[in-house]
């Protein structure tokens, strides 16, 4: 039941109340790390993606390019990212912003005050200058302050004053999500308003069916839904709320179909909220509905392979890991069931299909960044069973009060101080291994040999095997050698089989195939790969390429290659072509296939033997 007692402060001044006194505590948090971190390059990384649209549609006023040379330009002048994987080319020759533009629609307040910042105070008016970097930041600080005001107000539903204010503290200062409002107008920042918004709205839509809770619920969850595609999870609040048996269920059928005109205005307005993306793609892409990662067949949603136990409590990235103090989040899932059924149902099934959903992504780990990002945006939601936590443990005794406050300080504590940890570059934000995580534990410096116990940096350009090899072990190799072939030769008492790659040859007619899951046993492990060539004497120009592909349903999603110029080979003699590489980060270890072939672009003549891969796994 709503606790209508709560609902107003009972005559105390609103700047006297607990939770709103927690709230400014948040605040004051947020502004000391911000103080401490303070940087003016906001438009960076993953931030640049979503913003990037303000840029075409104001600064450029055409939403379509066929060369990215300015976009470079940009990159590299205001040090943006490394490389410039937020955009790609799409089948229409047209360059695509791999992120949906929600984000950057919340962002078009702010961006406006920072182009007219620019041109008064003389900066360039280029989207990236450091007014629009001090507007992102008040962008950033406005939404992360008007989330928690409607975390405030969705709390106050249920819970007394102390509840809210305790919940608030619990969810904001004691988790992860303080890490995304600093300095941070991240999407997940955002869309924790957002999120907040809609589950508010979504109970004054159910109290008072009415055009104005109908147009804010549809544009609400329409933005949401654009800025990730994901967050129409959301809609579970609307369509189960009160919900909680069959009668239920049935007056739940009912009140729709009383309300249907409610419903087509709410879908009216959802449509609207979307259509500038739907035009966006349909105009560079030809399509109406547009995948941003359908380029890489290594990241994206696997919903038959989800990384559960990983997500959850993996020391690489785990959820109740780096915020542990969700643990009693989920806990309040019992207390929510015994003291509000009417809410249960749609709580439980959005908590269990997020984080279902959240870790069937490939890449679960979502890059460099303290605990889960990808839930920072669901912690509103989190925060109501948090709150039923925090309601049944003050009916108890004190000694159980006082056991969880101090259990809750030192998460908090611990939070903190891992954060710190990650600043300094002592905990490593997305290559920790248990024993590092020990390793590395409350400790304010490394002694310098930690780094060997971290996950191997898949992204690192400059790891060689030639620098590591003295921690890796050979473990088997893996060759073609068809039997049916006609020619052959013995080398050394071993019999090869020889084919002969013609000028129509694109590829070789054999290509070495291995299941990943052959050949890498544990996170990685380094492939020496390797092919015998010998030509005749009659002149030719190009090269050979020896090529390593990882395949995911039949895609492409690791591509590594080596030439070697024809013309380099002696003729008539056997010569080896190599290639050291560290294995790719599989998408499906059990279904995906690594090829190692030949790639004749050239059009060249040549006899091949001895193709293989040689593997190295990591010293226990």
């Amino acid at each position: 039941m709503l606790n209508t007692n709560a609902l107003s402060l009972s005559g105390t001044k609103w700047w006297k109340s607990p939770s709103v006194i927690a709230i400014l505590l948040c605040i004051s948090v947020i502004a000391v790390y911000n103080y401490l971190y303070f940087s003016t390059r906001l438009i960076a990384w993953d931030v640049f993606g979503h913003y990037f649209y303000l840029h075409l549609v104001f600064i450029k006023g055409d939403i379509t390019f066929k060369n990215a040379h300015f976009v470079e330009s940009i990159v590299r002048e205001y040090n943006i990212s490394s490389s410039l994987y937020q955009l790609h080319k799409s089948e229409t020759g047209y360059w695509v912003i791999r992120y949906p533009a929600g984000a950057s629609v919340l962002q078009l307040p702010f961006f406006l005050i920072g182009h007219l910042a620019a041109k008064i105070f003389h900066y360039k008016a280029d989207g990236f200058s450091l007014p629009y970097n001090y507007a992102m930041m008040a962008c950033s600080w406005f939404y992360a302050i008007a989330g928690m005001v409607y975390l405030r107000k969705l709390l106050k539903r249920f819970f007394s004053e102390p509840v809210v204010a305790i919940t608030l503290l619990l969810i904001v200062v004691s988790s992860n999500t303080y890490a995304y409002f600093v300095q941070n107008v991240s999407v997940h920042n955002l869309l924790f308003f957002l999120t907040a918004f809609i589950l508010h709205t979504s109970f004054q839509w159910t109290e008072k069916p009415g055009i104005k809770h109908s147009v804010l619920l549809g544009f609400a969850i329409g933005i949401s839904f654009i800025s990730r595609h994901t967050e129409l999870i959301v809609c579970v609040f609307p369509a189960l709320l009160n919900v909680y048996n069959k009668e239920s269920a049935i007056q739940k059928w009912q009140f729709l179909l009383r309300h249907k005109r409610y419903i087509f205005i709410a879908g009216g307005t959802f449509l609207i909220a979307i259509s500038p993306q739907i035009i966006y793609w349909k105009i560079v892409t030809s399509h109406f509905l547009y995948n941003g990662y359908c380029d890489n067949p290594g990241e994206g949603l696997d919903l038959l392979y989800p990384h559960l136990g990983d997500y959850l409590f993996s020391f690489r990235k785990g959820w109740l890991v780096y915020s542990p103090i969700m643990i009693f989040s989920l806990a309040g899932l019992f207390f929510m069931y015994k003291r509000n059924k009417t809410i249960y149902l749609s709580f439980t099934l959005f908590c269990g299909i997020t984080i279902y959903v959240l870790s069937s992504w490939t890449i679960w780990w979502y890059a460099e960044s303290f605990g889960q990002r990808s839930i920072v945006q669901a912690y509103p939601v989190f925060a109501i069973p948090m709150g039923f936590f925090i309601q049944h443990l003050l009916t108890r005794h004190a000694f159980q009060k006082i056991v969880f406050a101090i259990t809750a300080l030192a998460l908090t504590l611990l939070s903190h101080f891992q954060y710190w940890q990650i600043q300094q570059g002592i905990l490593h934000p997305s290559l920790v291994t248990p024993a590092y995580y020990f390793k590395t534990f409350l400790k304010t410096k490394l002694k310098g040999d930690e780094a060997k116990l971290l996950l191997i940096d898949h992204h690192n350009p400059n790891l060689k095997f030639s620098d590591v090899k003295h921690d890796y072990h050979y473990l088997s190799t893996y060759s073609l050698n068809p039997q049916n072939e006609p020619q052959h030769e013995t080398e050394n008492g071993i019999t090869y089989h020889i084919y002969t790659m013609q000028k129509t040859d694109t590829f070789n007619k054999y290509i070495l195939k291995v299941p990943f899951h052959q050949l890498v046993h544990k996170d990685h492990a380094w492939f020496r790969c390797s092919v015998k060539i010998k030509r005749d004497s009659s002149i030719q120009h190009g090269a050979i390429i020896l090529s390593l592909v990882n395949h995911h349903s039949w895609k492409t999603y690791s591509h590594r290659s080596v030439e070697k110029p024809i013309d380099s080979i002696p003729p008539g003699i056997w010569q080896e072509i190599t290639m050291e590489t560290l294995s790719t980060v599989p998408r499906h270890p059990g279904k995906d296939v690594v090829k190692l072939q030949l790639w004749n672009r050239d059009g060249l003549t040549f006899a091949i033997k001895d193709l293989k891969i040689d593997v190295f796994e990591k010293n226990d």
